[in-house]
């Protein structure tokens, strides 16, 4: 069940909420970043070059409307919508989405948020971008989850990890919050194999990696080109592309 309004809440409670752990300049002082183009100026829980990297790829899908998985506290969602991007924005727990729709609402950030189960999302989900960052090393199995989204109606999928070195960085000089948001983390992928990870059931146009991120563009899958691209190419992300495809020529 779905509800995108303002009263309806399914009770499943899959994946926790998430804290972005703040990151150090090499000064004494914990730093936070954003792009002031965006209309809702305030602290970013990423760093300046994963906004940089996150904002090009979101560009390069030229995306209209998007949905995002695991919204946590609603930054990245209020970023889309700050760039006139039709925006829904989902989390399993009740009191994060309640959270982030407050804050949005605050900051007069046109964004619609509900409670989701984030491993069995309805059928009909469709949009230009689908949004997963932080997410899919908290899942159990997130090959499983990677393969029903890629099932749903979207054309991209821009998908994000923070690497381990990350991580415990995080832990070392961003407190409490860091050390909670890094205890549900359950996979980690060097950028290689997270590319590999997400190139089993999408063709992946780009792979970035920004401080510690790796974020992963790609184009949700027409079966039977994936499977010609599977057949005719060595295992890898540099060969999920159908062979006879021009670089950018399924972007738009």
């Amino acid at each position: 069940m779905l509800t995108l309004g303002r009263t309806s809440h399914p009770t499943a409670v899959m994946v926790p909420a998430h804290a972005a752990p703040a990151l150090h300049d090499g000064t004494s002082r914990v730093v936070f970043y954003d792009d002031p183009r965006v209309s809702h100026i305030e602290p970013a829980p990423y760093p300046r070059r994963f906004l940089l990297e996150f904002d090009q790829l979101v560009a390069r899908s030229a995306a209209q409307s998007a949905v995002v998985l695991g919204c946590g506290d609603g930054y990245l969602s209020r970023r889309l919508a700050g760039r006139a991007c039709d925006v829904s924005a989902l989390d399993s727990a009740m009191e994060t989405v309640r959270a982030a729709r407050q804050v949005a609402e605050r900051k007069g950030v046109a964004a619609r948020y509900a409670t989701a189960n984030l491993t069995d999302l309805p059928e009909d989900l469709s949009g230009d971008l689908l949004v997963c960052v932080d997410l899919l090393q908290r899942l159990d199995n997130p090959g499983a989850a990677l393969a029903s989204y890629s099932a749903l109606g979207f054309r991209f999928g821009l998908f994000a990890v923070p690497g381990g070195l990350r991580r415990r960085l995080a832990q070392l000089i961003g407190g409490a919050a860091a050390t909670s948001g890094a205890a549900g983390d359950q996979h980690r992928w060097s950028p290689r194999g997270f590319g590999d990870l997400v190139a089993e059931h999408f063709m992946v146009v780009d792979l970035r990696r920004a401080s510690g991120w790796t974020l992963v563009l790609a184009r949700f899958p027409n079966r039977a080109l994936l499977s010609r691209a599977r057949a005719t190419s060595v295992p890898g992300v540099q060969n999920v592309r159908p062979p006879d495809a021009a670089p950018d020529q399924d972007l738009h």
